[in-house]
């Protein structure tokens, strides 16, 4: 199976409220890296965020656990 996507990086600002972000892109369980304000260190899926509708050719989504604070700059 090919998987053909130009876009496989999404960028946010937040805004302090927002706990649940959208990935535009497929991507398979536990696929995807979290960057929180350019860190070199990835934020952990299960501890950090969760993922929901992962394998969707239409994106899914990752739903903080704790949210991110107004101005944070969020990598996936």
């Amino acid at each position: 199976m090919t998987i053909q996507s130009e876009t496989s990086k999404v960028v946010y600002e937040m805004d302090g409220t927002t706990s649940t972000l959208t990935i535009p892109f497929y991507f398979f369980d536990k696929q995807i890296i979290v960057y929180k304000n350019d860190s070199a260190t990835p934020l952990v899926c299960d501890v950090d965020y969760t993922i929901s509708n992962q394998q969707n050719f239409h994106g899914g989504e990752i739903t903080f656990i704790n949210i991110p604070q107004k101005g944070d700059i969020i990598t996936i």
